[in-house]
């Protein structure tokens, strides 16, 4: 697998306060981590769904949905792509 560049300069407010430009980097870097940690699933599991994805990381269901968009953030940077099978009513998903 290649390295992959998870994280970019966050996105925060225009007038650039202090505060602001942490807090946007704390988020990012959570982000990040997340990221890594689904690609890391997907690795050692091979293809998936969303709900098999939140099973093979152990997450509480609360979390399901954020799992669910940070698996749909790492799609949209071509890290993952649909097998075109569809599973238990839901896309699969493997690594590009």
């Amino acid at each position: 697998m290649t390295q992959l560049s998870l994280l970019t300069e966050p996105r925060y407010r225009a007038d650039n306060s202090s505060t602001s430009v942490a807090a946007a980097r704390r988020v990012a870097a959570s982000a990040g981590e997340t990221q890594f940690l689904i690609l890391g699933a997907f690795e050692a599991h091979g293809p998936l769904t969303d709900n098999e994805l939140c099973r093979a990381l152990d997450v509480d269901p609360l979390r399901w949905p954020t799992i669910k968009t940070a698996r749909s953030r790492c799609k949209n940077a071509g890290w993952l792509i649909p097998t075109g099978e569809v599973r238990d009513g839901q896309q699969v998903w493997t690594l590009a």
